[in-house]
């Protein structure tokens, strides 16, 4: 997309500064879509102040917080001040000057600065005639940087609205050929003694994710605030370029959509603090100079999704009808005390409820169907007939059984459980 600015001028870049202190007066716009409505201030945090999905909100900035902003290092004499790299040399929050929202289209205009460097640029957002899916691209002219700065990071985050049970944070990555997704209550690494410094819980509680992609392959990483430093999860060469942030209700899903020739960059997930952040030019890389970066656009889109499952690995059921599902699985099929799953709701939860389990594990309803196949496939057969009015052998292979199930759960996402 070819932009309207030419480099700034001096002129051009006082009007920019001049214009800051009357950004309170400015009109902050909404951009709605399917289901969704997005509004951007210009006093706001410089990127997405709110989002709202099917009613409820994905995104909320509080207070202070910065959701757009450039890190900058000093230029020149290539010395270090301490073991970690270049010294800061000041952070330059993203300013707006003007925002429009018109035509499925909110334009907004602004620069990062600190009130001395202006940095300029320009971020369309657009909302999808058929779709929950928001396509935002940002052109920035980091030649407008003076010769002595350097880009340390380039930071965009979004606010995440958190649940208050922090065990329905599920953090996801995507990477080459698979999805890494975790939480805090998801207790799959146990740590050995000698990591221990004092008699805390043996598992830790996953709270950070992160993937970095840089020109020669990626990794994904987890980690959390308290006493577990990052651990590797995945490598490879070319990412999916994703990451989500979902509760058991909803979730919103973030992915580069020029990842193939965007890197380097980082997505990072803080389920602890509450954003989800893109850096076009990670912390992790040296730091580069404007001159070096030039005019660069970026395109990305957010996702919004009705359940727990990020948008490239989609709930099979809607969230209404995948509950209706476990609550009539629950009553109808294997609910009985020696079931295997009973027993591990119970110890679990304190609760038989298999649909409140399942629920929360983030279980997929054809991997429920297959359970319950295992545990009592002459009970499941009768559900076959009940919704689908065919006779389903016992004995029957499982790959027979699958697509019974999915015949299941195409009648189920169409017409819901029966009512008797």
């Amino acid at each position: 997309m070819k932009l309207w600015w030419h480099r700034p001028t001096g002129r051009w870049r006082a009007w920019v500064l001049l214009s800051l202190p009357w950004l309170g007066a400015a009109h902050g716009a909404t951009l709605t879509g399917i289901d969704l409505a997005l509004t951007v201030e210009p006093g706001g945090c410089g990127l997405v102040d709110k989002l709202t999905y099917q009613g409820a909100d994905l995104l909320a900035a509080p207070a202070g917080f910065v959701g757009a902003g450039l890190t900058l290092a000093p230029a020149g004499d290539g010395s270090l001040d301490s073991l970690f790299g270049h010294r800061a040399a000041g952070e330059l929050p993203a300013r707006l000057t003007s925002v429009t929202a018109e035509g499925g289209r909110l334009v907004a205009i602004g620069a990062y600065t600190d009130g001395q460097i202006s940095v300029p640029f320009r971020r369309t957002i657009t909302a999808a005639p058929d779709d929950p899916l928001l396509i935002v691209e940002e052109e920035t002219d980091y030649t407008a940087l003076p010769l002595d700065r350097l880009v340390a990071r380039h930071r965009l985050a979004l606010p995440l609205v958190l649940p208050a049970d922090a065990h329905e944070r599920l953090l996801g990555l995507g990477g080459q050929t698979r999805a890494e997704l975790f939480r805090m209550d998801q207790n799959d690494v146990r740590r050995t003694n000698q990591n221990l410094s004092d008699n805390r819980a043996y598992w830790p509680y996953w709270d950070l994710g992160g993937l970095i992609q840089r020109p020669g392959g990626y990794s994904l990483w987890k980690a959390n605030h308290a006493d577990t430093l990052a651990l590797p999860l995945e490598e490879g060469q070319q990412s999916a370029g994703w990451a989500d942030f979902s509760s058991l209700r909803s979730g919103l899903t973030l992915r580069r959509l020029d990842a193939d020739r965007a890197a380097p960059y980082a997505l990072t997930i803080d389920a602890r603090a509450g954003w989800l952040a893109l850096d076009l030019w990670p912390a992790a890389e040296p730091p580069i100079a404007g001159a070096a970066l030039g005019r660069r656009m970026v395109r990305y889109a957010l996702l919004p999704h009705e359940t727990s499952w990020p948008v490239p690995y989609r709930c099979e059921l809607p969230r209404e009808r995948y509950l209706a599902m476990l609550r009539w699985l629950d009553e109808k099929a294997p609910g009985q005390q020696d079931s295997h799953l009973s027993f591990y709701a119970a110890a679990r939860l304190g609760t038989g409820d298999i649909a409140t389990i399942m629920d929360k594990e983030r279980i997929q309803p054809s991997t429920v169907l297959r359970t319950f196949y295992h545990a009592d496939a002459w009970r499941m057969g009768g559900l076959a007939k009940t919704i689908l009015g065919i006779d389903v052998p016992r004995n029957q292979s499982q790959a027979a059984w699958e697509q019974v199930a999915q015949k299941m759960l195409d009648a189920i996402a169409k017409n819901g459980v029966p009512r008797h």
